[in-house]
This record gives C-alpha cells, sequence and structure tokens, in this order.
C-alpha cells in the first residue's frame, strides 16, 4: 500500500511530518508536488503545520491540496491543519480558540473503524493548535470536544484536529493513524506495510 505524506509545515521545519514519514513504504511531497505524486498514492495523509488556514499566504501554501484528493477519490485523513484545509474546502469554518498543547480527552460521538474511543466514550490524544474546524456541510461529526468539531468524516476524506501520529498520542491509547491505515488496507484489498507506529 503507497501512502502519500503532504507535508503541510513550513520547509525545513520540525513537525508531525517527521513521525509520519517514519511509516512504511511512504513518499513525502510538498503540497506544490502534489499534482505530481497523487496519481501513485493508494491513500493519503494530510500532515499538521503553522498557520491560520483562514490566511491566504497559508492558503497559497498548502494549495489545491484537498480539491486533488476529492478529486481522485482515493482515501485521505488530515491531521490538525490538514484536517482544517479539508473542512474549509467542503465549506465548513475555521475559528480561533486559543492555543491548546498537550495531551487532552475528545468525545467519540460515532463508534468508527479508525476513531475509537479508550476510556468509555473517550479518546485522550495530542493537540497543538489554535484554531478549530466547524459547521463542515455534509459531513458526519465522530468526535468533539467542548462543543468544537475534533473528527468528521466527508465520502473518502477523514479529518482529525489532534495528531494521532504523536508519540504522546499513541501512549496515551490513540489509534487513529494505525485504525486507518488498517480500514484503507481492508478496502482497498492491499496489505498493511509493517508496523504502523510504536
Amino acid at each position: 500500500m503507497n501512502i502519500l505524506v503532504v507535508n503541510n509545515g513550513e520547509p525545513g521545519e520540525q513537525n508531525s511530518y517527521e513521525n509520519l514519514m517514519a511509516l512504511p513504504h511512504t513518499k513525502g511531497v510538498r503540497p506544490e508536488e502534489l499534482p505530481r505524486w497523487a496519481h501513485t498514492a493508494d491513500v493519503f495523509l494530510l500532515s499538521g503545520g503553522p498557520g491560520n488556514v483562514n490566511d491566504t499566504d497559508v492558503q497559497r501554501r498548502l494549495g489545491d491540496q484537498a480539491e486533488i484528493v476529492h478529486q481522485i477519490g482515493k482515501l485521505a485523513l488530515g491531521a490538525c491543519l490538514g484536517s482544517q484545509r479539508a473542512a474549509l474546502h467542503y465549506g465548513g469554518t475555521v475559528e480561533y480558540i486559543g492555543l491548546e498543547r498537550g495531551v487532552h480527552e475528545v468525545e467519540v460521538l460515532r463508534q468508527h473503524g479508525v476513531v475509537q474511543p479508550v476510556n468509555g466514550n473517550r479518546l485522550a490524544t495530542y493537540k497543538d493548535h489554535e484554531f478549530a474546524s466547524q459547521g463542515i456541510p455534509g459531513s458526519t461529526v465522530l468526535a468533539r470536544r467542548g462543543g468544537r468539531v475534533e473528527a468528521f468524516q466527508r465520502g473518502h476524506v477523514l479529518g482529525v484536529q489532534y495528531h494521532p501520529e504523536h508519540p504522546e498520542a499513541i501512549k496515551n491509547g490513540d489509534r487513529t493513524l494505525e485504525n486507518f491505515l488498517a480500514y484503507a488496507s481492508r478496502v482497498l484489498g492491499k496489505p498493511l506495510p509493517g508496523r504502523v507506529l510504536q
């Protein structure tokens, strides 16, 4: 299974991209390279990164990745900024909420093959952001925190406001990324490429 990771960080910045690139069978691209490589992917991972997705400079940096992923129709998981970009593409809004950093619990509203609670209906995961998505037309909200959307699905695209690839999320039982790749493996009928994350 070929995994294409879109690096939404600033060039040269250390971010969640490095954790995603530790996955087997991954190719990393900058957003502007996505049109060239999109056809090679079985699944897409849209990484987190800095900035306000409403800002025109950030939108320019992120490019048309959500539209490209939507048109190709392959499974995609957007984390944090990648999720916010998808939310905007589908007509949602992204609002300033103040800095959230560290391990936080989200409430899982719907059992899903990807977003799974660990403690009752709660999932402890890692967050590092100042913005959150709201009101995404046609989407199914999978998780919330304080009334804000933490995870959603719109067709073949899943968005999570948190960082399931972060070591602290994994240590606290968040298996969102692992579950997503297992789900993609079943849907595509392709084997999962080795160990996911540790």
